[in-house]
């Protein structure tokens, strides 16, 4: 019987494969070859080697797919602002974290998981490389970079920001899906605002006007109390205007006035509240004028409202104060001129005046005498209040009293006192020795004495006949 002696037992193990291939190990299809080897030396002193079968195992592909950024709807991993109407994207890498070739199907879904269209995805910053079919298509390791565009709506609302979330599934294995990648895009904060509306206004000397201007959010997002600066800046070379004051005011909402614009804006935003996008305020500027002034002297006042903030990545402040829009108001003193003449007539002993001797100087006891008064308001506003009085001289007997007027509407009467405080649509009969005669003009309605509702408007004349006797 031959003896063996065994003096060396060894099982070697020699693996063939590719090296490993990124997270998920050695790539797909690879073969793994597995061979056992027995040493001995036999009883003749003589080494001997046995190999075993060898034994092959081929490597199964495993899917893998990775987004980043990741983000949260309570931490995006990244926000990019974009103006109203502009096209921007988001920055994110694909990687097939698998063992083998793969495609990363794209959808998008919005921050509560519901599907999310008008996303587009690019392979470049241009967004002239479309993804096609939304479909990356990666070697085992490999990543692509892809931009999740969007279109910011043209009405959004400042801050109102889109969540978008690219979600990946392997094609490869449906079920292998990467989706916390939230990121968000914000409309840019838009700031502009306008002052519109100018206006041309009269006043007297003294006396108080106003003119309105509108102002209006032309942004998107809301503008509070102290965002924006509100200018009058008013030209008076002739100091014509007393005081300025200003009030913000919207339907029954109103703020205190105030002589600073900005002031009298902060005033109606911390009352009312800030002013919506596309909403609008009324600014009123009340002038005061000064007494005395020359009638056709003017003023004006710019107002203008910006802001003074500067631009950053979330607001965009489009109105300052090189390009604001401008409201002004003109302002002109305006007054009734009242030319007052009074000429007397010698009628003799002609009562009724048929043939009397005009423009007289001279009389006799006993000649009839004929006063015209006439006013003729030649300026450029009405003459309030218009009454015209006459007090006889001691010497002269009152006869009778008449009026006309040139003004029309319903309504106009003369109205006749001898007191200045009852008046009467008639001319009174008798008066007494070196008494007074007035005699208004009422506008408004009732005989009455005339207030300063009643005017004499320009271009009007009211005059009056007072027939007197020497004595």
């Amino acid at each position: 019987m031959t003896r063996t002696r065994i003096t060396l037992l060894t099982a070697m193990i020699a693996a063939t494969a590719l090296s490993f291939a990124g997270a998920t190990g050695t790539a797909a299809n690879s073969s793994i070859s597995n061979t056992g080897t027995f040493t001995y030396v036999d009883d003749n002193g003589t080494p001997q080697t046995v190999n075993s079968t060898p034994v092959t195992i081929t490597v199964a592909q495993v899917a893998g797919v990775n987004i980043a950024v990741d983000g949260t709807v309570a931490t995006p991993g990244q926000t990019v602002y974009g103006a109203p109407g502009s096209t921007v994207y988001l920055t994110y890498t694909v990687t097939n974290t698998g063992n083998g070739s793969d495609t990363v199907n794209l959808t998008t879904q919005n921050g509560a998981g519901a599907a999310l269209s008008g996303v587009t995805y690019f392979y470049d910053t241009a967004l002239t490389q479309p993804v096609t079919g939304n479909a990356v298509s990666l070697a085992a390791d490999q990543s692509k970079t892809v931009y999740a565009a969007y279109t910011v709506p043209g009405n959004a609302v400042g801050g109102a920001g889109v969540y978008i979330t690219p979600v990946g599934t392997s094609a490869f294995n449906t079920a292998v899906v990467d989706s916390n990648n939230v990121g968000l895009i914000s409309p840019t904060k838009v700031h502009t605002v306008t002052v519109s509306t100018d206006n041309s206004v009269t006043a007297t000397t003294p006396g108080s006007v106003t003119g309105a201007h509108t102002l209006k959010n032309t942004g998107n997002t809301p503008i509070a109390s102290g965002d924006v600066t509100l200018v009058g800046t008013v030209n008076d070379t002739n100091a014509i205007l007393a005081t300025v004051s200003y009030t913000v005011s919207s339907g029954a909402s109103s703020g205190a006035a105030s002589a600073n614009a900005t002031t009298a804006l902060n005033n109606y935003l911390t009352s009312v509240g800030p002013l919506a996008a596309g909403q609008s305020v009324t600014v009123t500027t009340t002038y005061t004028t000064a007494a005395g002034k020359t009638i056709g002297q003017t003023a004006t006042d710019a107002l203008k409202g910006y802001f003074v903030q500067a631009s950053t990545a979330s607001d965009t402040y489009g109105t300052t104060a090189s390009n604001a829009t401008t409201g002004t108001d003109t302002l002109t003193l305006v007054g009734g001129i009242a030319n007052v003449t009074k000429t007397a007539d010698n009628c003799g002993t002609d009562v009724t005046c048929a043939t009397p001797t005009l423009n007289t100087t001279t009389g006799k006891p006993g000649d009839y005498i004929r006063y015209t008064i006439k006013v003729a308001n030649s300026g450029s506003s009405a003459l309030k209040k218009p009454i015209i009085q006459d007090t006889l001289n001691t010497n002269l007997l009152y006869v009778k009293a008449t009026s006309t007027f040139s003004q029309t509407g319903a309504g106009i009467q003369a109205v006749y006192s001898s007191d200045n405080t009852t008046y009467t649509a008639t001319a009174p009969t008798t008066l007494t020795s070196g008494g007074t005669l007035y005699v208004g003009l009422n506008t408004t309605g009732g005989s009455v004495k005339p207030t300063s509702a009643d005017t004499l408007n320009a271009g009007a004349n009211f005059t009056v006949v007072i027939v007197t006797q020497i004595k």
